[in-house]
């Protein structure tokens, strides 16, 4: 029997670390759980129970006003902050935007923890927070040296926290799942307490990943261009000439079959913001993402052609599509868009807790 793990997870978000973990059979406990969104108190309640103690959501959910030095010790602390100050269709204004300070405060938490014994640390970040070049429009100084903000916020928490030996491993959801959704997983190790090194985890084989037409759910109308307005038509027409030059260009006009995803909030005639995907990935899903648009050809004949459905947002992650029925679906495209992938969070976490246990 695995020994339970305890665990703080400030921005718990749909809290993939206890899905994936549940998922894994192993036991766990979460003693400290914060997130400000009220709409996960259904998917949270039901995963912990009604009388969870130690999980805080909506306004008592702020991590900012959070007296962590009253914490107790816990082995892992796990958190995905948010990540509009360094992401890539973003303002990308850093540490100077105020969302940075949650991420500060998760750090000030990893350092807390790592003095009181943790064994373990993770955190899910954008790519955009390692490649990001300084900026004349960020304020600080911290933002003004060469290196990236990852590589600056990795130098100072090993000051700061000098137990923790800190890798760095770059997943991507579509090695699990059809979402193109790449991140990088930061994670620490308390040398203090004797935790070995924990291997990167291997991707699985291609051949086990469920394909897009797995992840569609049945009874949903194929098609439904519609009840689109406007300028989602518009820009409907542009991505299907996109996607069919683009298509012509790479296979000729004989492909068979082709399923792509593409975002109807963006003109595919624009350049920023546009993730017009045919390799049978939806693009990275976000919180305000209700118009990812799906489309599959056989044969040149278009055969589907609609939204993705909410439920659908929680397939892509690895969350149980039962997760909705407590949610609205402004709610779950949310809740989906900002948590972290079910599978690669479960990977993340047996490769790292494991050596520590």
């Amino acid at each position: 029997m695995c020994q339970e793990i305890t665990l703080a997870l400030p921005c718990m978000g749909l809290d993939a670390c206890s899905h994936s973990l549940a998922d894994l059979g192993v036991p766990f406990r979460v003693v400290y759980g914060y997130d400000t969104h009220m709409g996960l108190l259904g998917p949270i309640t039901d995963l912990h129970g009604p009388d969870a103690t130690g999980i805080y959501l909506g306004p008592c959910g702020d991590i900012l006003a959070a007296d962590i030095s009253t914490w107790h010790r816990v082995d892992g602390v796990v958190s995905g902050p948010p990540c509009p100050p360094w992401s890539t269709i973003g303002l990308q204004r850093g540490w100077s935007d105020w969302r940075a300070q949650v991420f500060e405060k998760v750090t000030d938490v990893i350092v807390d923890q790592g003095y009181k014994g943790a064994y373990f640390f993770l955190v899910e970040m954008v790519e955009g927070m390692a490649h990001q070049a300084a900026s004349a429009k960020h304020n600080r100084a911290r933002d003004a040296q060469a290196e990236s903000p990852h590589t600056a916020w990795v130098a100072d928490l090993g000051v700061r926290a000098p137990m923790w030996e800190i890798h760095v491993w770059k997943m991507n959801t579509q090695s699990y799942l059809p979402q193109h959704r790449p991140r990088l997983y930061t994670v620490g190790v308390n040398k203090a307490m004797g935790c070995q090194s924990p291997k990167p985890p291997l991707s699985p084989p291609l051949a086990s990943r469920p394909r897009l037409d797995n992840i569609m759910h049945p009874g949903i109308p194929a098609i439904q261009e519609d009840t689109l307005s406007r300028q989602h038509r518009s820009n409907l027409q542009a991505a299907k000439i996109t996607i069919q030059k683009k298509l012509s260009a790479a296979r000729g006009d004989n492909h068979q079959e082709v399923w792509a995803a593409v975002p109807l909030d963006r003109n595919p005639d624009c350049t920023w913001g546009v993730a017009i995907r045919t390799d049978g990935n939806v693009a990275t899903l976000r919180t305000a993402h209700l118009w990812q648009w799906i489309l599959h050809w056989r044969n040149g004949v278009l055969r589907v052609s609609r939204r993705l459905h909410p439920i659908e947002h929680l397939t892509l992650q690895g969350f149980p599509p039962e997760l909705a029925r407590s949610m609205g679906q402004a709610d779950v495209v949310r809740g989906a868009g900002n948590a972290c992938s079910v599978p690669v969070m479960g990977l993340s976490l047996i490769h790292i807790s494991e050596p520590t246990r």
